[in-house]
C-alpha cells in the first residue's frame, strides 16, 4: 500500500515501499522527529498536534456556525481538505499507528478521550444523546478516512466524507 499518490513510474511495491519510507521520514520531521525515535514517541507528539489542531477546527466552525451538526461537518470537511494537502505525512502516519496493536490502541483511546468529548460539546452536550451522535460522527470520519489510505489517497476525501456524511444524514438507520 502506497504512502502517497506520487507519480512515478516505479515497478509495484518497491516503488510503493519507497514512496511511504520518503513519507514517513517527512511524517516524522514534521513533528521535529529523527525517524530512529520510537514509535509511541511520535504517537504522542502527533497525538498532541492533532488534538490541539482539531480542537481549534472545531471551535472556529462553532464560532461561525453556532453549536450544532453543521458546526461539526463543516469542522470535519475543513480538516478533510488539510489531509488532502498533506495526504502523503497522513498516509505515513496511519500506516505507522496501524502497524502496530499498541500504538492503534493508543490511538483509538485518545480519540475516544479527546474528540468525541469535543465534538459532543460541539453539537450542544454534554448529554447521552449527543454522546451517541458524536461517537457515529467521529466514527463516519475514521471510517472515510481509512478507506481514502488504503485507497492510496488518490480519490477526492472532501467529496467522500460530504457522501458519508449525506447518508449517514439520510436516515441510515430508519426503519
Amino acid at each position: 500500500s502506497s504512502g502517497g499518490s506520487g507519480s512515478g513510474s516505479g515497478s509495484g511495491s518497491g516503488s510503493n515501499r519507497m514512496r511511504t519510507a520518503g513519507a514517513m521520514h517527512s511524517a516524522g520531521a514534521e513533528f521535529g522527529l529523527d525517524t530512529h525515535e520510537t514509535n509511541p514517541v511520535l504517537l504522542r507528539k502527533m497525538q498532541r498536534w492533532k488534538k490541539e489542531k482539531h480542537r481549534q477546527r472545531i471551535a472556529q466552525a462553532v464560532s461561525k456556525y453556532g453549536r450544532g451538526y453543521l458546526a461539526v461537518r463543516r469542522a470535519c470537511l475543513e480538516t478533510a481538505e488539510d489531509y488532502t494537502a498533506a495526504r502523503e505525512s497522513v498516509a505515513a502516519q496511519s500506516h505507522i499507528i496501524r502497524g502496530s496493536a499498541t500504538l492503534s490502541g493508543m490511538d483509538r483511546l485518545f480519540i475516544e478521550d479527546n474528540y468525541e468529548q469535543a465534538v459532543e460539546e460541539a453539537l450542544g452536550g454534554p448529554s447521552p444523546e449527543k454522546a451517541i451522535e458524536a461517537a457515529a460522527l467521529i466514527a463516519v470520519f475514521r471510517s472515510t478516512l481509512r478507506r481514502w489510505i488504503d485507497g492510496d489517497v488518490k480519490e477526492d476525501l472532501v467529496a467522500m466524507g460530504r457522501a458519508a456524511m449525506d447518508h449517514l444524514e439520510s436516515g441510515a438507520f430508519q426503519r
